[in-house]
This record gives C-alpha cells, structure tokens and sequence, in this order.
C-alpha cells in the first residue's frame, strides 16, 4: 500500500479524485482516510507535531540560572489537542501499513517540514519517500504532478532550511522571552526572531512622527508663456533650489525682485517618448498589500482569503515571492485571458509580444499568483474582491505599454545667470489602462513653442512649502517596509543581501502583524499601526541585536542558501547557538529592566474609560452612542494646530509642555495647555 499525505481534508478529496481519473482507483471514506486498492489517502491539520515544549526537557521551572536552554537532543511532540493526536494515530496506523509514503503538502518550506516531522515522530523513516510538488489545485496540475514526483530526497535541503528556521525560532523566542520577563519581573513577554525588528521599525517611526518639528522651504516659481517654472540655480543641470535658512531666505527675496518681467531665452526643449509597461504579476505580498490598500484587509486575511480561493481551484498556489511564470504557460493563459476579459476595448490593445510576465529564468521555487480558473457562485464577497484583484493584474500585463508624451523645457535669465525647468506630461497611448477604464485628462504640449523663444518671466514669487511628515505604518506599508529594509542600509554586500530577502517571508509576515497586535504591542486604529506603551518600553529595552532587521536579513539568507545548498546547516545552527547564548548572558549580567505593561487601547476614553473613543484629523471624541462620556477635544487649540505628540498628552496627561502661540494680533507667547473635561485653559510661563 501506498501513503499519500495531503496537507489539509479539503486537499486530500480533490487527491482522490485525482487517482480515480488517473489510476481507475475506486476509494471508500474510512474516519480520517480514504482506502482504495492501492492506496491510503490522509490528511493533517496544518502542522500536527511540533518541538517539544522546555518542560518536556526538564524545564518546567523557570529561573535565570537555568537559561540558555540549549537541547543536546531535539525532542518532538504530537501538538496537545484531541483531534490532532487522534488524526497522527490514524496516519501513524496507516504508515506502519504502507511500502511507500507519497507528501503532497504545499509546496513549499512548511509543507516540506509538516510531512518529514510527522514522519519522523511515526517511526517510518526508512520508508521510500516521495514529493508531490503542484502548482495549483486543477486537474491539469494536479496530473502533471502526479505523474512528475520525484523521489523526496531531492527536497532534503528544504526540510533542512525549514528545521533550522523552526529551532532558531525555538532558541531565540523560548531562551529571551523568559530573559526579559524574569529580568522586568513582567510575565508573559515574547521575543521574536522577526516580530522584534518588525516591532522596533513601528516603534521608531511613531517616535519619528511624534517629535517631528515642522520645518518650511521656499522655492521661486515664475510664469513664461504661461506655463510654471521652477528656478533651478545658475546650471543648466541643476534641480529646483530649496532656500532653507534666513540668509538664502534673503537672497532669494532679493533674486525674486531682479527676475521681475525680466526676458528669458528657451535654450532646451527635449520631447521623448515613455514607456509604462504594465505591473508582473502577483506575489503574495504584492496583493496583501493592496488588499489592505484597497480593501482594508489585514495581511493574515488576504492570505486567508486567497488560500481558499487556491483550494477552490480558482487561483494558483498563494505563498509565492515570485512575479513570474514560465514561458510555455503563455498559450494557456491567454487562452484564460481571453475568456475572463470583459472589456471588449481591450483587445485593441493585446501586446503582440510576450509580456514580460512571462520569464523562465526569474522562475523561483513557485510561480506568479495567477487566475486558473473563473470565479464562481460560491464566493463570498471578500473572496470576489480578493480574486477581481488578481484577475485584473493578470489581464493587465497582456496589454500594450502606456505611452506618455515627456517635454522638458529649460528657459534662461542671461543678466542673472539664472535658469529654470519645467516638465509635460501627456498620455499619447493608455495601452493596458484601457482595461481599468482610464481616460485621458492631459494636453498635448502647445505646438506654438519652439526653441529661442524669448517672453518675459512673469508672476516671479517665492513658495513657501513645509517638508512631508512620516506617515503611521498601515499593514500595506510594514509589508513594504519588512521587504526594504535595505534602504537604511550604508554597507553595499550587506545592502544587496537585504534587498533579496528582507525579513520574514511573504506567507508568515501577515502572521508576525497578528501577533504583535494579540500581544498587545501595538494598536490599530483605522488603518494605522501604533505601537502601545508595552510595545515602545520592549523595544526600549530590547538588545540591539534583536531589534536589528539586519540581524535577521541575514538570517534568512543563510535559510535560502541552506536551502539552494550553498551552505551547510550546521553552520546556521551552531550560530543560532552562539548568539542565543551570548545575548541571555548578557541580559542575566545586567541591570533590571523597567517595561510598562499598561496598555494604551486608542479606543479608550481617558474621562469615561469607555471604548468608544474615535481620533480624527480634527480631534479626539467620545460618543455617547456607543456608551461614552461625549468629550470633545479638538487638535486647535488657541489658534494652533498641535502636534500629536501635544495632542496626546493634552487628551491623556490632560496637561502639554511649554507652547510657543500666538496672540490674535500676531503677538508670541508661551504657554502650557491644561485640560478640565473638555475646557483647555492656559498656564503661563514664570
């Protein structure tokens, strides 16, 4: 008899129709099996063993002088639920029955590891072991995989990738979750191999945003032949001048009132062509993100939305980094292209070329996520949306490139030196856009303008523009941060290793966000991420090292080169080891650790401790349709428009520091804001 493991119930049936079609089986259900003549069809529910828990080691109590806690020997468990041990007896019963084992988890890391450590704990290792790697649910590639499994130990180095990631896990969150909690006295801290860098990057940009002083430029604008152009110095390849301090504010007052009606020449006019080619397609991260953008979904629920729409064989399999396909798709999925396109304008615009989609040699382990089939009934509306998502990215990159019209004009002041820019835009071809409907709204660039036109530079005036403040991360932007951290990056090899793997993966980082919110970490308020009071006193506290994104960059690095077989596991391990050590050492060694566990919930209303509190750009109000106390706070106060950092200490503290205001007749004083209910009084400096 033959074992073949799915990953889930859902997956295991469509296994079964699979082997009746293809091999002639005919299949009875059995509690947790399916039984044919020829084989055993099972399933697991996601991960059924797991690592052993400390107590399991002898463990159990906790105490500095027991850490680091470093297995000599790795121990494995069925994880503690009924169902679950049921399920790995019934498998386990099956296996000590079978001469072959077939794993037709998903293909991918975890799938690798749910099948070898189940296994493993069955005791039926020397057993011939077979992949089944699909690369989605339908029956053509269903079939294709069926008929291409290779033997399991060309998979050997992935399940070694996916051991060592779940033991680092292990070292890092068991060994300095009981460090820090037994060093603050606070119970229940988690430390995380990439929760923590990802919790220090929200932490650092909510200080960023609530220190950030406002901080103004001028630049010089001036109409000629009643197009705007920006002053962009004494050479012809500068960019626009920013004057930031009182000398060059002075400078440029005074080069304002020499341009004055003043004659310029038009020395440049360069007209080109641009291409917009349209966006790859799809990788899991791509569309978390816009799921959240568009939609508001967390990341954890576009992943959830479009598993079930890959096991209802509506999209190809989800947990993929990759925006390609292969080259011998493309008859296949034009075909698919042409029967869920519904704008009939569209196929004007068909690109005759093979879109660049389509590339054999960007192929990784899996390919793009890509419609195989047309939505149904079935769906529910979250599901629609998820898939319109996909479906028109996909029909998208079969279209031709945008073309976008690009004039760059330069005009020169001969008296002064001075020269300035301008830049048109107009869209000759949409291309691809036709399919989202797009119109073109820009104008052609006036063709009465030609080079060596003179005109006088009229309405010269100075523009004054304050610099952009940090926005609050949201889930689609966290995503994009955990993939670049690069950018902050000086060390170039570093800088590229970075760039390749960021931290986290694309199918866990929607999983690190829940997890800092469950613990209490950070708060969601709208789309913003925010870090809670728990959450910035961790990262304060927290070695460098493990709040470091760097750290963990490399990390999975050397994961993905275990994994290609570039490097030993070994090596990845016995680093984990030495590090897992050295920081515990260094926590035991140190000074107590002070981290406040009050949790600041953005709901909450400091009067009435009621969750019915709603913050906005114009202030924080309490409603008493939801059981509040109907406080008004409005972010003006006195005629300024206060900082969130005064903001919050106005609605929380009920107190701000020292103000800087202005009277109504434009007098400057100080002051500090006091709050009693919803009146805010002054408190003069002595």
């Amino acid at each position: 008899m033959i074992t073949f493991i799915a990953e889930k119930p859902s997956v295991a049936k469509e296994f079964v129709k699979l082997l009746t079609e293809l091999e002639n089986q005919s299949f009875s259900q059995k509690d947790g099996y399916f039984e044919s003549q020829k084989y055993f069809i099972t399933w697991c529910f996601g991960h059924l063993v797991t690592l052993a828990e400390p107590s399991d080691y002898g463990w159990s109590e906790w105490g500095m002088n027991k850490l680091p806690m470093i297995p000599t020997e790795w121990k494995y468990i069925v994880k503690n639920d009924s169902g679950v041990k049921k399920q790995f007896n019934t498998i386990k019963f099956l296996l000590g029955k079978s001469d072959t084992i077939i794993n037709g988890a998903d293909p991918d890391r975890e799938g690798e590891l749910i099948v070898r450590l189940l296994i493993h704990l069955a005791g039926s290792t020397s057993k011939p072991l077979f992949r089944f790697w699909n690369r989605s649910m339908t029956f053509k590639d269903l079939s294709e995989a069926w008929l291409n499994k290779v033997d399991a130990k060309s998979y050997n180095n992935l399940y070694s990738s996916a051991s060592c990631r779940q033991r680092a896990d292990w070292l890092i969150g068991m060994n300095l979750s009981r460090a820090y909690s037994m060093k603050s006295n606070v119970k229940g801290l988690s430390i995380g191999r990439v929760q923590t860098p990802t919790l220090a990057m929200i932490v650092e940009r909510d200080l960023e945003i609530e220190n950030w002083k406002e901080s103004f430029f001028t630049e010089i604008q001036t109409d000629w032949k009643d197009i705007k152009f920006n002053y962009i110095g004494d050479n012809i390849e500068g960019k626009t001048v920013e004057f930031i301090t009182d000398n060059e504010q002075l400078n440029a007052s005074n080069l304002v009132l020499k341009l004055k009606d003043k004659a310029a020449d038009l020395i440049s006019l360069n007209t080109k062509d641009e291409k917009g080619n349209p966006q790859l397609f799809y990788n899991l991260a791509d569309l978390q993100k816009d799921g959240n953008n568009v939609y508001g979904y967390s990341a954890d629920k576009s992943l959830s939305l479009v598993q079930s729409l890959y096991e209802k064989k509506i999209l190809s399999y989800p947990r993929t980094d990759c925006n390609f396909v292969t080259e011998d798709m493309y008859q296949e999925c034009h075909a698919l292209m042409l029967e869920l396109n519904d704008n009939d304008s569209f196929l004007m615009k068909l690109n005759p070329s093979l879109p660049l989609s389509f590339n054999s040699k960007k192929v990784t382990a899996h390919t793009a996520l890509i419609p195989v089939a047309n939505k149904d009934n079935t769906l529910s509306q979250d599901e629609i949306n998820i898939f319109n998502l996909v479906k028109d990215r996909f029909i998208c990159a079969f279209g031709t490139p945008k073309i976008t019209s690009v004039s760059v004009l330069i005009v020169k002041e001969s008296i002064s030196n001075s020269y300035f820019k301008t830049t048109h835009k107009h869209v000759v071809n949409l291309g691809w856009e036709v399919y989202l409907n797009k119109e073109i709204s820009s104008t052609p660039f006036p063709n009465n303008i030609n080079i060596n036109d003179v005109d006088l530079l009229k309405n010269v005036s100075l523009i004054k523009k304050e610099r952009s403040k940090p926005k609050y991360f949201t889930e689609a932007t966290i995503l994009t941060a955990m993939e670049n951290v690069s950018k902050n990056i000086t060390e170039e090899e570093l800088k590229d290793v970075l760039k390749k793997n960021g931290i986290g993966t694309p199918a866990t980082r929607g999983n690190i966000l829940e997890q800092l919110k469950k613990r209490e970490y950070i708060s969601v308020n709208k789309k913003q991420l925010i870090s809670t009071e728990k959450g910035r006193s961790l990262i304060l506290v927290v070695n460098d090292k493990i709040k470091s994104p760097t750290m963990t960059a490399q990390w999975e690095k050397q994961l993905s080169e275990i994994e290609s077989g570039e490097i030993n596991w070994k090596l990845f391990y016995n680093n984990i080891v030495e590090f897992t050590s050295e920081v515990v050492n260094d926590v035991k060694t140190g000074e107590d650790l002070k981290i406040t566990t009050s949790y600041n919930k953005l709901n909450i209303c400091p009067d009435c401790k009621k969750e019915a509190l709603k913050i906005n750009k114009g202030g924080a109000f309490c409603s008493k349709e939801e059981g509040g106390c109907d406080l008004k706070l409005f972010k003006k106060q006195f005629g300024k428009e206060l900082s969130d950092k005064s903001f919050s200490d106005l609605l929380q503290k009920r107190k701000t520091s020292l103000q800087k205001l202005k009277s109504k007749v434009g007098k400057p004083y100080e002051a500090i804001l006091i709050r009693k209910k919803e009146v805010v009084s002054l408190e003069f400096k002595k």
